[in-house]
């Protein structure tokens, strides 16, 4: 078992996914030609401040920003770091804020594809230093795409042209475990209540349940549940994820329930050095008002559990 791993944060990422009802060549020519890109990039609300992309391998990108009513400025930078022609394009990405350093290091990847109802762009941003990116960076990408559509847009039919967005966290850690040894942590509550809940329960096989619960200062309870929907024993474990404590104000309790349903997959993978490699994905957040902060919880909590988890396995044991 390796023993030099050191005990780091899990980074986490955030995965945007939408239809547009348009073209792939359209498309990717508009997110490609720099001319077209920046037409659309800065929207109605925001105000160009320079914007330039040199778009081969090693070519540098600088797409500045600013808000017109209150002077906050915006600058992403970086390089392209592969491009496959109408397929995807990959960006090293740091970006600043009002003069200030707000990303360092990070990666975006935009994918394009040709589904039934046009085309299906994925972006996919890694690396985000702390979890109230994901929300920041959730938000503006979907954003991009709809200034997308109103340019690419002719007949003024702009929520006929864009399909329902979603998005997801994802999380990436490297455990000091074998597979076999890091799997109990995912499956057996005595273990699992080490890092995640105070309480568990789970029934890990395909159809089995679980139940989560975590409990508040105040003595209030707030509980996860669903059903283990896939087991593949020691590598893969997925699972649906409902609010059972709903919020009545989103109105009623099966309809809040089938807007939040969301899933959480879990792969493992072997490094072949003793060490394996914990992935997590939580898919299918949807945007709207009560939506937006349910993402925004679980990117915050999401990141401190995963990072508890490489933490116990690592040894730490003042985790509780």
């Amino acid at each position: 078992m390796r023993k030099d791993l050191d005990v780091v944060l899990a980074k986490p990422a955030v995965e945007v996914v939408r239809v547009v009802r348009f073209p792939l060549e359209r498309v990717w020519n508009a997110w490609t030609d720099p001319q077209k890109f920046a037409k659309w990039w800065p929207g109605p609300d925001l105000e160009s401040t320079g914007i330039t992309a040199d778009v081969r391998i090693g070519g540098e990108f600088s797409w500045g920003l600013r808000r017109p009513e209150n002077g906050n400025t915006y600058l992403a930078h970086g390089r392209y770091e592969d491009i496959v022609e109408h397929e995807r394009f990959v960006l090293s990405w740091d970006s600043i804020r009002n003069g200030e350093e707000y990303v360092s290091g990070a990666r975006v990847s935009l994918s394009f594809r040709t589904v039934s109802e046009g085309t299906e762009i994925r972006i996919l941003h890694e690396f985000l230093g702390e979890a109230e990116m994901c929300r920041h960076y959730s938000e503006g990408w979907a954003s991009a795409i709809e200034k997308l559509a109103v340019y690419l847009d002719l007949n003024g039919n702009l929520q006929e042209n864009l399909g329902e967005p979603s998005r997801a966290i994802l999380l990436q850690v490297e455990v000091p475990l074998s597979a076999a040894e890091l799997w109990p942590w995912l499956t057996k509550a005595d273990r699992i209540t080490q890092w995640f809940p105070q309480q568990a329960e789970l029934d890990a096989r395909s159809g089995g349940n679980y139940s989560f619960r975590w409990i508040r200062a105040n003595g209030s309870t707030h509980i996860r549940s669903g059903a283990i929907t896939a087991v593949e024993a020691p590598m893969l474990l997925d699972m649906e994820w409902f609010p059972t404590d709903w919020d009545p104000a989103q109105g009623s309790e099966q309809d809040w329930r089938e807007a939040a349903r969301t899933m959480v997959h879990w792969r493992i993978r072997e490094t072949g050095q003793g060490s394996c490699v914990v992935s997590l994905e939580h898919r299918g957040f949807q945007y709207g008002e009560g939506l937006d902060s349910m993402f925004k919880g679980h990117s915050e909590g999401w990141q401190e559990y995963v990072t508890n988890l490489r933490e116990v396995t690592s040894g730490r044991e003042d985790i509780r």
